[in-house]
């Protein structure tokens, strides 16, 4: 892979956490929710779809944190971030974890299900995007192991839980939080996996990137993605950082996603 050229020290430093950078990752999301929730019950819709639209995109990276084991936490914990994120992000995260880590063996191959919306074309991905979760879910549901299929199963009931209940007692909120979530799932592999992998199928590390601040600030710094599979183990919040020493160990420039 090009630029792989990182000394142990300069990765240890950028794979370090510290107590108050586990607290953020932890708590991303949740300001964006409650503001959405609020929004909804003032009948504020635009500031609920702002709300809803960064807590998809902080609760994508605080799911990806926890597939690669990344934010400093005890690794077992792991799992269960995903059993809270699962029914607020309306999926089952195990079946998005196990697709994901292949996608990491097998990038852009003809077996790499999540890069499947990579070789088409863009409007080809977004028709086709409700049809992604559904192919992860089978395929991780067929070929993952007991401990993958354990947790989806318990990610399965908690969403049938979540929204029964939600709409019992929460119904304005609950059904538009469900709208919402479906709209997310439907672009997720547009802006996830289309975004950052279009046209790279012919390179060694076969992923996009961003340079411009303002886009990593608006983006979480999600879109580092040629770096985040040079160094999977990274954490998101260091990305910045990585692309920095890895320009400065290359001239070569990675593909720009936006």
């Amino acid at each position: 892979m090009e630029n792989k050229k990182l000394s142990v020290a300069q990765y240890q430093a950028l794979t370090h956490s510290k107590q108050i950078h586990i607290v953020f990752d932890l708590l991303i999301w949740l300001p964006w929710f409650v503001m959405a929730a609020w929004a909804v019950t003032m009948n504020y819709w635009a500031l609920a779809i702002t709300g809803w639209f960064f807590f998809f995109l902080t609760g994508l990276r605080q799911a990806h944190e926890a597939f690669h084991r990344t934010m400093g936490i005890h690794p077992p914990l792991n799992n269960f971030i995903l059993l809270i994120l699962s029914p607020l992000m309306l999926t089952c995260l195990h079946a998005t974890r196990y697709i994901h880590l292949r996608h990491h063996k097998y990038c852009l191959q003809q077996n790499d299900i999540e890069g499947e919306a990579a070789r088409k074309s863009a409007i080809r991905a977004i028709i086709e995007g409700p049809l992604y979760p559904i192919k992860t879910h089978i395929a991780a549901w067929r070929s993952a192991g007991k401990h993958t299929r354990f947790w989806m199963s318990c990610e399965g009931a908690a969403i049938v839980i979540f929204y029964s209940f939600g709409i019992i007692f929460f119904t304005k909120f609950a059904i538009a939080h469900l709208i919402a979530m479906i709209v997310g799932e439907w672009v997720v592999s547009f802006f996830a996996v289309w975004m950052v992998h279009r046209n790279c199928e012919n390179q060694s590390n076969p992923a996009r990137t961003i340079r411009r601040k303002w886009k990593a600030l608006l983006s979480y710094s999600m879109f580092y993605h040629y770096e985040h599979h040079a160094y999977p183990r990274v954490p998101t919040r260091n990305l910045n950082k990585l692309a920095n020493l890895l320009d400065q160990h290359s001239a070569y420039r990675p593909p720009i996603a936006f």
